[in-house]
């Protein structure tokens, strides 16, 4: 993961021929234990099947997630089209994450998960947002931590690289990147991850 200051951390299969933990760069995407908006079952799979996916780890309660999801959420469609899917990932009731989603503009998948928040543990997040980019293979590809438009731009090119198709990125408006001024945690009890 990143610094305090938000940012990319990318990996592959290591140098041995090995590959990292499940949930961490280079590892195995984690299947998720998440509750979505339709009948059937999320799967890494399934996301994963146009290519890649986009899982953008958020809670209600924190500013820089709703931050993410204003600035990322009108790029679901076109990554859809590149073959990219894009999911948020709440750490809230799902009837909340489905309003929130689209009062704030995200167009892509909404998926909810309940305490003890599994799918946050497989895959490592210990702040939201995260964004982690799983690739074709279903591995990890990278994550970014907080809000970082250029470490998000990095992450979304490796997207593109790997659909051998250029993605888009969110635009480079201020805040270009929104850094913690403390370790509190978000305002509600609701989820076991700190707020960027």
């Amino acid at each position: 993961m990143a610094d305090g200051g938000g940012g990319l951390s990318t990996g592959a299969v290591r140098g041995d021929g090995t590959v990292g933990a499940a949930g961490a760069i280079g590892g195995p995407a984690p299947e998720l234990a998440v509750r979505g908006t339709g009948p059937g079952r999320i799967t890494v799979s399934g996301l994963t099947a146009g290519g890649g996916a986009l899982l953008v780890f958020v809670s209600e309660h924190c500013p820089t997630s709703a931050l993410a999801l204003r600035r990322l959420g009108p790029l679901c469609q076109a990554w859809a089209q590149a073959g990219l899917a894009a999911i948020a990932i709440f750490e809230d009731p799902l009837d909340l994450a489905i309003r929130t989603a689209r009062r704030l503009g995200w167009s892509g998948q909404v998926a909810a998960q309940e305490p003890p928040y599994p799918a946050s543990r497989a895959y490592q997040v210990t702040t939201v947002p995260t964004a982690v980019l799983v690739g074709r293979g279903g591995l990890v590809a990278g994550t970014v931590t907080g809000w970082d438009q250029r470490a998000l731009a990095g992450l979304l090119y490796e997207a593109g690289r790997g659909l051998g198709t250029a993605v888009a990125v969110p635009p480079g408006a201020e805040p270009l990147s929104k850094a913690v001024t403390s370790r509190k945690r978000c305002s509600s009890a609701a989820g076991p991850t700190a707020c960027r």
